[in-house]
């Protein structure tokens, strides 16, 4: 009964909360470059989120921000921190 019930809470579990876990078993069998890489898609994900607190799903999902703007601001934001640093 509780590998049930484990089953139906997996099934209905976020993008956000999959790639959590992906993240933390990429880590423990050290896998630092998979790891990254999700790490990157969850902070796309949790930053497209209109409202964190809530559950996904609870609110009009038309309020959350597209991923591929999520990205660009992101490829925007990568490129000014690598202009910011002095040359070595």
């Amino acid at each position: 009964e509780e590998y049930t019930e484990a089953a139906m809470l997996q099934q209905t579990q976020s993008r956000r909360g999959t790639l959590a876990e992906l993240i933390v078993q990429a880590v423990q069998e050290e896998r630092y470059y998979d790891a990254a890489a999700l790490q990157e898609e969850y902070e796309v994900l949790t930053m497209a989120r209109a409202d964190l607190t809530q559950e996904e799903g609870s609110y009009d999902p038309y309020l959350d921000a597209d991923d591929w703007y999520i990205r660009d601001l992101q490829r925007i934001q990568k490129k000014r921190q690598q202009r910011q640093q002095p040359p070595p």
